[in-house]
């Protein structure tokens, strides 16, 4: 019988000799792109007996006959509280992606300021990178003004749901 996803906690690999338990297959996907320090990997079972104490139940159980029970009794719901967790960090991943964008910007800006380069803009100076018509319509201060609407329109967002 099926009920959907639930989260367990199990022994994989054999204390002593580091080696995955039978009917265990295991591996390593490589670095997450922009968290290289993060392991991304992968579990696949083969009749793999998995014992009821292991089930993490905050929300659902298996008694010691094998009857299943849960607080949430529609499967959907149930589903969509298993997989919160992992929402909260990939909302963590979008939040340090636009601190960083942020961070970024404001250096190019500051940069395209005090950096000056190519013709004399008729006081015999060159101009500011800034000063160029291209970066009004195209340049890094759209780019800013995106930003922060887009922060604003997420802000927005949240509240709605």
């Amino acid at each position: 019988v099926c009920e959907g996803v639930h989260a367990f906690f199990i022994p994989i690999r054999d204390p002593i000799t580091g080696a995955a338990y039978p009917g265990l297959i295991i591996g390593d996907m490589g670095d997450k792109e922009g968290m290289n320090g993060l392991d991304n990997g992968f579990i696949m079972f083969n009749n793999y007996w998995i014992p009821r104490s292991s089930l993490l139940s905050r929300i659902s159980s298996v008694s010691p006959s094998g009857e299943y029970s849960s607080l949430i009794s529609d499967p959907n719901l149930r589903f969509s509280a298993s997989l919160i967790p992992l929402f909260t960090g990939r909302w963590s991943v979008l939040g340090f992606a636009w601190g960083n964008l942020l961070k970024a910007l404001l250096i190019a800006i500051r940069y395209s300021i005090v950096r000056k380069q190519f013709g004399e803009d008729g006081r015999g100076q060159e101009m500011s990178i800034i000063e160029y018509q291209t970066q009004l319509p195209y340049g890094l201060l759209p780019t800013l003004w995106m930003k922060f609407t887009g922060r604003w329109n997420n802000r927005v967002k949240i509240v709605q749901i």
